[in-house]
């Protein structure tokens, strides 16, 4: 129980916590400049919007689906949290999501004037290198005690499987099934596609329908900004809501994609007022980024703490089916 408690809730577990907000804050500040670079790669490649949308689309989207690129830094991230943290678990991995928020902020800003500077591969190139950082990152971010004992407890029954099933009822169950046996876990894991698709289609399209509006790059900034601005307010708000318990965050969750959808489903009726789109883009800022700060809290009391990893692991996976599907059905 002493080596428990050298490492979580304080020593090293604050060094890990900088070093995941570090990690969070590059890899999303690279992820969120994919809509600003759909617009170049459409000045670019000369290709139709559908098939262009489909490059930042899988980007975000493979991540989720097939755990690669991206993914090896980006689920392991929230995980370590889990790990090193217990009295403020929820309220810490609220704040991490902040610092998504602040990314937003950066990535288009960012992303305009590497296209200035260096045009479009110089920028591809740049943000693979600020990507790389995040091996600093994983470096700092070693197991903890807790997740070293969790490790031990489990590794006999691993053991035991491998002895006793198949090598495919060892994958079946690597997959761990039975979460599917929960509705709610099911439900959950629907609206994560749902509200993944109309938001990856917002990040994708916006820059290029203000374009198509007429307007110049300086106003897909403005249009970013208020959204990456509204976005962090949306998910620092988690921070008051996660641990209240007068609260629930489940119909906070629901409440706030449901507002979220509305607003979307109802753009084109005010689209032609003016601002129209900076309103747009501030309400689902806030309306996605508030539950968007919920997710691994939610999916914590979904599922038992010993298969949050693989929770954590179909919770990316449902995200990723809507991410790669929206942008190019929003097309056509």
């Amino acid at each position: 129980m002493k080596s428990h408690k050298r490492d979580v809730d304080g020593g090293w577990a604050w060094l890990a916590l900088v070093a995941v907000y570090g990690g969070m804050l590059t890899l999303s500040t690279v992820m969120y400049t994919s809509g600003v670079l759909y617009v170049e790669m459409l000045e670019y490649y000369r290709e139709d919007a559908a098939k262009t949308s489909v490059i930042g689309a899988l980007n975000t989207g493979l991540m989720c689906l097939l755990g690669v690129g991206n993914a090896l830094a980006s689920v392991p991230l929230a995980l370590v949290l889990v790990h090193y943290f217990e009295k403020h678990r929820n309220v810490v991995l609220a704040l991490s999501q902040v610092v998504i928020g602040i990314a937003m902020f950066i990535a288009s800003p960012l992303a305009l004037w590497l296209l200035r500077e260096y045009g479009l591969k110089g920028t591809l190139l740049i943000t693979s290198g600020l990507s790389a950082h995040i091996f600093v990152c994983a470096i700092v971010c070693k197991p903890s005690s807790s997740e070293i004992d969790s490790r031990k407890r489990t590794l006999p029954l691993e053991e035991t499987a491998l002895k006793e099933k198949s090598t495919i009822c060892v994958c079946v169950r690597g997959l761990d099934l039975d979460a599917f046996k929960s509705l709610p876990f099911i439900c959950f894991l629907i609206s994560t596609t749902t509200w993944n698709f109309m938001l990856s289609v917002c990040l994708m399209h916006l820059p290029n329908y203000v374009i198509t509006k007429g307007l110049d790059e300086s106003h897909i900034t403005v249009m970013m900004t208020i959204f990456s601005i509204t976005n962090t307010v949306g998910r620092f708000g988690a921070v008051f809501v996660v641990d209240n318990v007068y609260i629930d965050n489940f119909v906070v969750h629901i409440g706030c994609l449901g507002i979220a959808g509305i607003i979307t489903m109802s753009f084109a009726s005010f689209d032609h007022l003016p601002f129209a789109e900076y309103a747009f883009a501030g309400a689902i800022g806030i309306f996605t980024g508030l539950p968007s700060a919920l997710v691994t809290p939610m999916t914590l009391s979904l599922v038992d703490f010993g298969r949050i990893s693989k929770a954590h692991g179909l919770v990316n996976f449902f995200s990723g089916l809507g991410y790669v599907t929206g942008p190019p059905i929003a097309v056509e």
